[in-house]
């Protein structure tokens, strides 16, 4: 009788746990479908191609889902192009929606699936097949992973499709400073060892490489000396090979100045340390120069301090010429069209150092994401919006400059870097070149833009 009870109570216990079980395997939510954009074609002219490369992952029932591909109208702000990245396009697809059943579309080697959309060639005759575009522009598409038919919609994303050709004979691309922070947070331990995270010594080789790798594409390097020492005296050999990457690129960059560490140079202005600042951008420079072999250009300041007449005051005895300055530290200004030119930081007290400001929308699109080569398409469209606003007429520039905490994402940079390497509207330059080659932005009457620098906060009260 005994047995048989423990054989009764067994059994109970696993048909018990084997429901319970059961129960909670039902009650967990399947994973989420996902869809991230592996690469495209960043841009497209007449009787081109342009394709995707997207991968799927997640609980996908490949048998009853399709991916489907909608081309909006062209964008015709930058205000428009700021919706559309929260999937909020003005009205209908400009062409009846393609989708293909995620069956017939087998991953490449990379784990992508493809899709193309060929662009019809104005010059050439009529092909029902391919896209239509009338303008060149930037137009959005959306990619959706539903059910087939067009079914409930399980994820989608948004992208740009760049149609554009080169300005003509007298025409100006968009002259694009792309300014690369190098830093890390201070190396230097109490007990005098230089310790850098893991994590940051391969964000920073991570740098180095795709900076050596597209020799072809001008950039503005801003390194924090302190990392440029502790990564030179590294035990790691791939972290004393990186600096060395770096030394042997300096030919096609243009190496900013600065102090050892960074400081808010507006607090040591307000408590008069100029001695002090200017011992640690000697000491800085002078890193610099031992670790790349390179001198760094004095006449340029990057600066996130407030540039108030105190900071000013000193940047002028250093001798500093030409600031950039993020857009988030300026008082706005009223115009049309995002300001794509130098002005002069309004200041009585100095004679006014010509400046830019580093966009703030194009260092949004650094900032972390699940799909960092979307992140990178969407900064290509962002600076082809700049240069639709007003296509190969003048000399313009804008400055991208991510924070100097930015995850450095190999394939948001390489994508980066290739799309401006092989852009038909967009000139990748350093920014000294954008000085020399832009020309100052002027009012109506002819007078140089001013802008005023956001005053500081007022200090609290004892």
């Amino acid at each position: 009788m005994r047995l048989s009870l423990r054989a009764v109570l067994g059994a109970v216990f696993l048909v018990t746990t084997a429901a319970t079980a059961a129960a909670i395997a039902a009650s967990q939510p399947e994973p989420a479908a996902t869809l991230r954009l592996a690469s495209q074609t960043p841009w497209v002219g007449p009787g081109e191609e342009f394709g995707m490369r997207v991968v799927v992952g997640g609980s996908v029932d490949r048998a009853d889902t399709e991916l489907a591909v909608s081309v909006y109208r062209r964008l015709t702000s930058r205000s428009a192009f700021a919706l559309s990245l929260t999937d909020r396009m003005e009205g209908t697809p400009i062409s009846a929606p393609a989708a293909a059943a995620l069956v017939t579309l087998p991953p490449d080697p990379g784990g992508a699936v493809q899709i193309g959309l060929p662009i019809q060639d104005p010059a050439q005759p009529l092909d029902p097949a391919r896209l239509r575009l009338r303008d060149a522009g930037v137009y959005p598409v959306r990619v959706e992973l539903r059910r087939t038919g067009g079914g409930v919609v399980l994820t989608r994303f948004v992208t740009h499709l760049v149609y554009a050709t080169p300005p003509g004979v007298d025409g100006e691309r968009l002259r694009v400073g792309l300014v690369l922070p190098f830093h890390a947070p201070p190396a230097l331990q109490p007990d005098g060892d230089r310790v850098l995270p893991d994590a940051e010594r391969t964000r920073l080789r991570t740098v180095a490489t795709a900076v050596a790798r597209r020799t072809d594409v001008p950039l503005t390097l801003r390194p924090t000396p302190e990392t440029l020492q502790a990564l030179a005296a590294s035990p790691d050999e791939a972290d004393r090979n990186a600096v060395a990457t770096l030394r042997d690129s300096v030919s096609h960059l243009q190496v900013a100045a600065g102090t050892y560490v960074p400081v808010d140079v507006s607090a040591f202005a307000a408590e008069e340390l100029v001695d002090e600042l200017a011992a640690q951008l000697q000491r800085g420079n002078q890193v610099v120069s031992d670790v790349l072999g390179v001198q760094p250009d004095r006449r340029l300041r990057i600066t996130d301090s407030r540039l108030d007449g105190p900071v000013l005051q000193r940047l002028r005895e250093q001798q500093v010429e030409r600031v950039v300055v993020p857009e988030t530290a300026l008082t706005p200004v009223d115009l049309p069209v995002t300001l794509t030119q130098p002005f002069e930081l309004d200041n009585r007290q100095v004679r006014r150092p010509a400046a830019l400001a580093a966009d703030a929308g194009l260092a949004d699109h650094f900032d972390p994401s699940p799909d960092p080569v979307l992140s990178a398409h969407h900064l290509l469209a962002d600076l082809a919006v700049l240069y639709f606003d007003r296509p190969g007429r003048t000399p313009r520039a804008a400055v991208a400059m991510p924070a100097d905490s930015w995850d450095g994402h190999p394939a948001f940079l390489g994508t980066v870097l290739d799309g401006l390497a092989g852009s038909p509207i967009v000139l990748p330059t350093t920014v000294d070149t954008l000085f020399d080659t832009v020309p100052p932005a002027t009012t109506g009457r002819g007078n140089d833009v001013l802008r005023r620098a956001l005053a500081r906060p007022a200090e609290p009260a004892d």
